[in-house]
């Protein structure tokens, strides 16, 4: 390996490291290698963490609408409304990256939640991101579950 190569390894690496973003989020592409069951798991994991961060920045009333959001269940489905939309935002997202396979935005299950809820009326202050990344990691979340053949 050149220097060069090596430099750009280092680089890589320590903003990997040192980026709360790209060491938290989970990208789509490795949410759809998770099982079925995985990614129940991940978007419950995730509302949990979302009210929990809501409570801690004294918005209780926007942790209840998150809570009435991922519990109300869609007339004959399995899934509540919060997580239906979450999962069309992804969708909407995949679509996205499929069409444009050289644009440099790169989306997350992070931000389909929050589209989900700033599409259901619930203000997302500034810190938001910040404070859900820092919960994130310190407890992240881990597949029980082999994950799918890519």
């Amino acid at each position: 390996m050149n220097r060069a190569t090596t430099s750009f390894i280092a680089a890589l690496v320590t903003a990997t490291v040192l980026s709360p973003r790209a060491s938290t989020a989970m990208n789509i592409q490795m949410f759809d290698l998770l099982m079925d069951e995985d990614q129940r798991e991940y978007v419950e994991y995730l509302v949990e963490v979302t009210r929990r961060v809501f409570i801690e920045m004294n918005q209780k009333d926007a942790a209840e609408k998150v809570e009435v959001l991922f519990e109300a269940e869609r007339s004959g489905g399995h899934q509540s409304v919060g997580e239906r939309q979450i999962r069309d935002i992804l969708q909407r997202m995949r679509s996205f990256n499929a069409e444009r396979p050289n644009s440099p935005l790169r989306f997350d299950v992070e931000g389909a939640m929050l589209q989900t809820l700033v599409n259901n009326g619930i203000d997302i202050p500034n810190q938001f991101r910040r404070n859900l990344d820092q919960r994130l990691r310190e407890k992240p979340f881990w597949p029980r579950r082999p994950t799918r053949k890519g």
